[in-house]
């Protein structure tokens, strides 16, 4: 078993070659069950050999074919291995996040040392060499051999590119690696697939996580972290044009005051968060509310009554079971506001949800109707998050349940609508308000404020992460959103 995440995606590479040859190869990585990702480069150059692949010092028997290539720019190649019965690499989580000065851990298969090792390097950001997008790092001595290799983004856990091409191969220059934003836009199929897998194998969700929370919290300077509160201020300000969520949100949870349940979607975790809170400070009596704040778990899928341990760490001096927990909750809504919260349900399987919905939050409202809650400044709020997938349309929570005693409470959480952009229209708007705009004026200049609204915002991506991403550049918030997101936690 691996001891971290580095060990983890070691397990995930392989040594690619052609048959026969004794002096020239590259790396790979599985992305999938039977899938390796490498650079085009690698195996072009020996396409009329068989391509032989190594995994853990040991020849995979099962024939490999070229699935696709796409040489030159972008310069990926995408294998098929027939895998033994009983053989199962890992495979990488993919996530297309880089940003400047993030730490990165490559492991691959260098010309000095085919039985594989790491090298570390920091980002420098994107550049554009000859119409292509590519990472720029620096740092680390990148050999012939890493070509191929996976590139850990020691800041998220994730795997944000593939090595390219070495600036230097006897200098700590560093190298230029493929993200995998590009390799995501030519193989899109690959995106479902590798999520696919880590749905049904919590593995690399698990080792990221520990890997997070063992990572050193950085220090933020003062100043640094007076413009990290003055920028989270700033963007509940920042309204987006999709039509439906907010309203939707404002219409049910004031007309269902005894109690409402709210499911929120969106690709990144952090954007989660960015409108759970945005919601929740909506809720009369936020300031003074009992704040339940949950992370699901992929363990929660194979020992649901966990939950309830988690529950009763949350609340203290209460037994972990189903009815200590409904009637501590509901005691507390007799006199103030209470807002759970309960974050990465697509972690569950669909018996756990159904669990989740008839097993807790059912008799929690049941239980809230039978004590005759007050109902003028007092809450009962669920709000579930959880990832949007890109290739297989949006989920929601349509599970049976009894009907409740007051027509005040809804029976299912309210599938809110997804956040899937924020148009440059929005930003330009958000820029415009008096508050944001003399912030980044004051900062910058007034030349600056002008060229960031006219020229620089209009060409942004509209995904949501990606342009809290670009207003974190553009305020000089080094840790990007990963240093703001923080700020946007309900409790703690």
């Amino acid at each position: 078993m691996p001891l971290d995440i580095y060990e983890l995606l070691q397990l995930c590479t392989v040594r690619v070659f052609p048959k026969g040859a004794k002096k020239e190869w590259g790396s790979g990585f599985f992305v999938a069950p039977g899938l390796v990702l490498t650079c085009a480069h690698v195996v072009k150059r020996h396409q009329e050999m068989a391509i032989c692949l190594e995994w853990q010092n040991q020849p995979l028997l099962g024939v490999v074919t070229v699935q696709s290539v796409l040489p030159d720019s972008p310069d990926i190649a995408l294998l098929h291995v027939e895998l033994s019965d009983g053989l199962s690499p890992p495979c990488v989580c993919l996530a297309p996040e880089i940003k400047p000065f993030a730490r990165l851990y490559v492991y691959g298969y260098p010309d000095l040392s085919a039985e594989g090792g790491p090298v570390t390097l920091d980002s420098e950001g994107c550049a554009m060499r000859q119409g292509l997008k590519l990472i720029q790092a620096k740092g680390g001595q990148v050999r012939p051999g890493h070509s191929g290799a996976p590139v850990l983004n020691v800041e998220t856990g994730n795997v944000c590119g593939m090595v390219r091409i070495s600036r230097g191969r006897s200098t700590d220059f560093g190298g230029l690696a493929v993200p995998v934003s590009v390799v995501l836009e030519h193989l899109p199929a690959l995106a479902s697939d590798n999520q696919d897998f880590h749905r049904r194998d919590p593995c690399w969700c698990d080792y990221r996580t520990q890997h997070l929370k063992n990572r050193p919290q950085r220090i933020p300077s003062p100043d640094l972290q007076r413009r990290e509160a003055e920028l989270v201020e700033a963007l509940w300000l920042l309204d987006y044009s999709q039509d439906g969520q907010e309203p939707r949100f404002q219409k049910w949870s004031k007309q269902l005051k005894l109690g409402s349940a709210f499911l929120i979607q969106a690709r990144d975790s952090s954007v989660q968060q960015w409108l759970l809170q945005r919601l929740a400070r909506q809720v009369p009596n936020f300031g003074n509310a009992t704040i339940v704040e949950l992370q699901i778990s992929h363990a929660l899928k194979a020992d649901f009554d966990g939950i309830w341990r988690i529950f009763a760490e949350k609340l203290g001096e209460v037994t972990p079971n189903s009815d200590a927990i409904i009637d501590k909750l509901s005691g507390l809504r007799q006199t103030e506001t209470v807002i759970i919260a309960m974050k990465g349900i697509h972690k569950l399987n669909d018996d756990s949800r159904s669990r989740l919905i008839n097993e807790f939050w059912m008799p929690l409202l049941q239980a809230v109707c039978d004590r005759n809650c007050p109902t003028f400044r007092q809450r009962l709020m669920l709000f579930l998050t959880e990832d949007l997938p890109t290739a297989k349309g949006y989920r929601c929570l349509p599970l049976p349940s009894p009907a409740l005693s007051n027509p005040e409470a809804v029976k299912l959480p309210i599938a809110l609508e997804p956040l899937i952009e924020i148009t440059s229209e929005d930003v330009m708007e958000w820029f415009e308000r008096d508050i944001v705009y003399g912030s980044f004026e004051q900062q910058f200049g007034t030349a600056a404020a002008e060229n960031m609204v006219l020229n620089e915002v209009p060409d942004w991506s509209s995904e949501p992460e990606k342009v809290l991403e670009e207003i974190c550049a553009a305020f000089e918030i080094e840790a990007g959103l990963a240093g703001i997101s923080p700020y946007w936690k309900l409790a703690g």
